[in-house]
Order: C-alpha cells, then sequence, then structure tokens
C-alpha cells in the first residue's frame, strides 16, 4: 500500500518529534501508570522491530515504500509481527496462512478497527459495516449486507456496469499508446465509478463529489500524519489543521449526501435497475431498518 506524501515524510516526523515531546510533559503521569498496566498484556504480541520512546516503530518506514520496508521487516520477523505507530499496537500479516487465521479462522478477535479521525467523520461515527464496534448493530447491517446487498444475485445484477467501466479504461489505454498513463490513478478511478453506479445509480455531478470526498478521506486515513499516530491527543488535531479539515469534508459530505438521496427519493428505480441505496429506502420505508445504534 502507498502512503499519500510519503516522500516528504522525514520533513513530518521532525516536526511531529518536536509536538510529541510537549506532549509528553503534559501526559507522562498517564503514560507511565498504562505502561504498568499493560506490561504483562504486551508480553503475549508477537514479535516485531525495535521501537523508540513514544513514536514507536515509525522510523523503520523511511527511507523506502511503506510495503517495500514492512516485506524486509517480515523477513527478519516473521509472518506475523507486531508495530508500535505512535499509539496505534498495528499487527503486521504478511502471508496467506496467516491471513486466513485472521480474516475467518478469528475474524471476530480482529473485528475492531483504529479509530481514524477522518474515517470516524466519513462514516458518521463508525456507524458502517467496516469500522463499526462488534455488536449487534454490526450483525443487523452485515445480515443487510448479505441478504439484501452483496447477494450472489445482486452483484451479478451490476455486471453490465463493471464491463462498461472496463470498457472505459480500455478505450482510455488504447487512445493513449505511445503516451504515458498513470494506471493507478484510472484503476482506481474505474473502482470509485464501479462503486458509485452500484450504490447510487447512473453517474450524477453529486456521485463525483462523493467520490472526491472518498479519496480525500483516504489520503488523511493513509497518511502517517499526527491524527492516525496519536489519535488520543485531541489538541494535536487542533492546531496541527486535522480538526478543522475533518470538520470541512464532514459537511461537505452531508451535504452531497442529502442531495444524493433527495434524488433517489424523486427517482426511484429511474436508471432501469435497483441501485443499493434504493433496496436500503426500500427496507427502510418497510421498517426493516433499525435507525438506532
Amino acid at each position: 500500500m502507498e502512503f499519500h506524501h510519503f516522500s516528504s515524510f522525514s520533513l513530518i516526523l521532525q516536526s511531529l518529534i518536536i509536538i510529541i515531546l510537549i506532549s509528553l510533559i503534559l501526559k507522562l503521569g498517564r503514560k507511565i501508570f498504562k505502561t504498568k498496566c499493560s506490561r504483562a498484556a504486551s508480553n503475549n504480541l508477537p514479535p516485531g522491530p525495535w521501537k523508540l520512546p513514544i513514536l514507536g516503530s515509525i522510523h523503520h518506514l523511511i527511507g523506502d515504500l511503506p510495503h517495500h520496508s514492512l516485506r524486509k521487516l517480515s523477513q527478519k520477523h516473521g509472518p506475523i509481527m507486531h508495530m508500535q505507530l505512535g499509539e496505534t499496537s498495528a499487527i503486521v500479516i504478511s502471508s496467506p496462512e496467516m491471513a486466513k487465521e485472521v480474516f475467518k479462522t478469528h475474524d471476530t478477535a480482529f473485528s475492531q478497527r483504529p479509530r481514524f479521525v477522518a474515517v470516524e467523520a466519513l462514516t458518521y461515527g463508525w456507524s458502517d459495516l467496516a469500522f463499526s464496534p462488534y455488536g449487534s448493530y454490526w450483525k443487523q447491517i452485515r445480515k443487510i449486507c448479505t441478504l439484501e446487498l452483496l447477494s450472489s444475485k445482486r452483484v451479478k445484477s451490476f455486471r453490465f456496469i463493471r464491463m462498461e467501466e472496463v470498457s472505459r479504461l480500455l478505450r482510455l489505454v488504447s487512445m493513449n499508446i505511445g503516451s504515458p498513463i498513470n494506471l493507478t490513478e484510472e484503476f482506481l478511478n474505474m473502482t470509485y465509478s464501479i462503486t458509485a453506479r452500484a450504490a447510487f445509480g447512473e453517474k450524477t455531478k453529486d456521485q463525483d463529489k462523493y467520490v472526491s470526498i472518498i479519496k480525500e478521506t483516504l489520503t488523511w486515513s493513509l497518511a502517517l500524519g499526527v491524527s492516525n499516530l496519536f489519535p488520543s491527543q485531541k489538541w494535536l488535531h487542533v492546531i496541527s489543521g486535522v480538526k478543522k479539515k475533518v470538520k470541512e469534508m464532514h459537511r461537505t459530505s452531508d451535504r452531497v449526501l442529502d442531495d444524493i438521496i433527495a434524488s433517489a427519493t424523486r427517482n426511484k428505480d429511474g436508471d432501469g435497475y435497483s441501485s443499493l441505496l434504493s433496496i436500503l429506502l426500500s427496507l427502510r420505508e418497510n421498517g426493516h431498518v433499525n435507525r438506532g445504534r
């Protein structure tokens, strides 16, 4: 996975060290207490690279693309490895066998997700399937996804969307033979287009706006910034400008989604197929979707 703006990471790290030293002075007592309380539990963690105080294992990711650095570290520490990224404790899996254990055999134990600030805004307090805490609410939305949204029949009904978007990409490539093409960007655009059309219906300007918000949110979520490395330090989110930016994205997301939902309500089945949004609206009208947590 490529982290955005990684080439300027060394500069960010220098600023981060200064900020965190201030935070350390203010929070030192609490840190010591937490360290003592969690020391017994940390003995059960997998092996991993050596750590710096406060920053953890971040320095091991400097100087190379993150996935390259992780591959080198996994060759040394094994297919299951622990890395401390600021406050975030991460388990790195680098083999198919271990991935099966995490995603299938022991999926419930690994169901919790990091509390990233940008993701909180986009998912309205982690109310989606991917980031919602494991519990009755998560089971309810998983059931809706399994039976109504992502069933085999439903996925097959969107086949023509996938074919059209893949054809569009192939035409773009054929029209630019001999010229450089950013395939990473184009594959992402194709994925976003397929997802937006299946979720909301035929493409509109509102969908393009929402896709832009998703892209921006992913950029903030994947970056090794203050908000992701130290999610509990709310004051750092303020002085770094993250909180202000996230509020702006949240307001824009609200406005765009309101327009999309209003349009879908006015034009039910207007696209000749049932989008995921139209299905959810129908379920809500019939009382099958619980609005509460």
